[in-house]
């Protein structure tokens, strides 16, 4: 059986939930499918990397939601 979690790749890094929630939109309106993986949160906020939330797309949408997060043509 296919594991699902092999075709995801990191496209950003985000220091707490609401960025995550950002990025995780503008994605979605673009229709590129999001996953969220979260380490240590503490009260909402995140020190030294400590809380810090992966944003995850599949490997083939990898290029087009960089462009649509650091593009800034």
């Amino acid at each position: 059986m296919r594991n699902p979690e092999n075709n995801l790749v990191k496209v950003y890094t985000a220091h707490g939930r609401i960025e995550a929630s950002i990025v995780k939109s503008k994605l979605e309106s673009e229709d590129i499918s999001v996953i969220l993986k979260s380490g240590a949160e503490i009260f909402g906020i995140t020190v030294d990397g400590l809380g810090a939330i992966e944003v995850l797309v599949l490997k083939h949408e990898i290029e087009r939601a960089k462009k649509i997060l650091f593009d800034q043509r």
